[in-house]
C-alpha cells in the first residue's frame, strides 16, 4: 500500500481545489508572518474565507437573480402544470414541455442554472474546509513545529506501541486506515515518513487532555510535548484567546482565575449565541416569495420547496 499524504485531501475531484487553497493559505500565513513571529491561524482563516468568497461572489449573483427570476415565473409555470394536469399523453406531454421552455427563454434563465452554480461552489467550500481543518498539510510553518517531537516519538516506539496508545485518541477513527497501511511502523524512509505523517495527524487533532496523555507516556519528551503544545498556541492565539482550547478547559483553568480574563471567557461563550443570531437575520433577509406565489406555492410543494 502507498504512503498517505499528511492529511492533504486525496479525493479526485476536489484534490486539485484544495491544492490551490493550501497554496493561498500558506501565502498568507507568509504574508502576516512578515509582521509577526507567529501568524494568527484565526486571522489567516478570515482572511482566506474573505479572498474565497470574494472570488464566489459572481456566482453568488447569479443563483441571487436566478432565485428572484424563479419567483417570477412560478405563477406561469404553475399555470402550465395545471393546465395539462391529468394528461398522459405524448402529444400533451411534449407542448407542456415546450410551453415551459418558452417560459423560461422569456426570462433568460437556464433550468439547470441554478444547479450548476451549486456544483461549481461546492467542492470549493468542501476543499476549504479540508484545508483549514488540515493546516499542518499544507502551512510548512505548521507542520515544522510538530516534526522534533514527532520524529522522536516514533524513534522510540515500535508499531504495537503506537498503535495502541493513539487508539482512544479523538483523531484516531479518522485515520484508522493509515495505522492499518502497511507502511505504518516499518524502518524504511517511506514506511518512517508515513508513520511521521500519521501521528501528526493525530496530534493536530488532539485536546489538550490528550496532549497531556502523550507527555504522560513519554516521560522523557515532556518538555519537549509541552514546548511544542506551547509553540501551536502561539499560532492558536486571536484576540486574546487560545482558539485551540475549548471553553470549558478554559473556565477549568488557572488562567480562568485572573477577572481580568473574565471579558474575554464571556465572548467566547457568546460566540454560539451570536452565530444563532446571524443565521436567523440571515433568513430573515432571504429573498420571501411574492403574494401571487402563495396560492400556487400551496397547490405545488415542490415549488415551496
Amino acid at each position: 500500500m502507498t504512503s498517505m499524504l499528511l492529511t492533504q485531501n486525496t479525493n479526485v475531484i476536489t484534490r486539485p481545489f484544495s491544492f490551490i487553497l493550501g497554496k493561498i493559505l500558506e501565502g498568507i500565513f507568509w504574508f502576516l508572518g512578515l509582521f509577526t513571529d507567529y501568524p494568527s491561524a484565526g486571522a489567516a482563516i478570515i482572511i482566506m474565507t474573505v479572498i474565497i468568497y470574494l472570488l464566489l461572489l459572481p456566482l453568488t449573483v447569479k443563483q441571487q437573480k436566478f432565485s428572484k427570476l424563479s419567483n417570477k415565473m412560478n405563477p406561469e409555470l404553475q399555470a402550465i402544470r395545471n393546465k395539462y394536469q391529468g394528461k398522459t399523453d405524448q402529444d400533451s406531454m411534449m407542448k407542456m414541455n415546450e410551453e415551459t421552455k418558452l417560459v423560461y427563454q422569456k426570462y433568460g434563465v437556464n433550468p439547470s442554472g441554478s444547479c450548476i452554480q451549486l456544483l461549481i461552489q461546492l467542492p470549493i467550500l468542501w476543499s476549504l474546509y479540508r484545508v483549514i481543518y488540515n493546516m499542518p498539510a499544507y502551512v510548512g510553518r505548521i507542520r515544522n513545529v510538530f516534526n522534533p517531537l514527532v520524529h522522536n516519538i516514533v524513534a522510540g516506539s515500535d508499531k504495537e506501541t503506537l498503535t495502541e496508545f493513539f487508539k482512544d485518541f479523538s483523531g484516531y477513527a479518522y485515520y484508522q486506515k493509515q495505522f492499518s497501511n502497511d507502511l505504518f511502523g516499518t524502518a524504511t524512509a517511506e514506511g518512517i515518513n508515513h508513520t511521521e505523517n500519521t501521528i501528526v495527524d493525530i496530534l493536530n487533532r488532539a485536546s489538550t487532555v490528550e496532549w497531556e496523555k502523550v507527555a504522560d507516556k513519554f516521560p522523557t519528551l515532556a518538555s519537549q510535548v509541552a514546548d511544542t503544545s506551547t509553540e501551536l498556541g502561539k499560532y492558536n492565539h486571536f484576540l486574546g484567546l487560545n482558539i485551540g482550547l475549548t471553553p470549558s478547559f478554559v473556565l477549568k483553568s488557572e488562567w480562568a482565575s485572573d477577572t481580568r480574563n473574565w471579558a474575554l471567557i464571556i465572548g467566547v461563550l457568546m460566540i454560539p449565541v451570536l452565530s444563532a443570531l446571524t443565521q436567523w437575520i440571515n433568513t430573515k433577509l432571504m429573498p420571501q416569495p411574492e403574494q401571487s406565489n402563495k396560492k400556487a406555492e400551496e397547490e405545488n410543494p415542490m415549488m415551496s420547496s
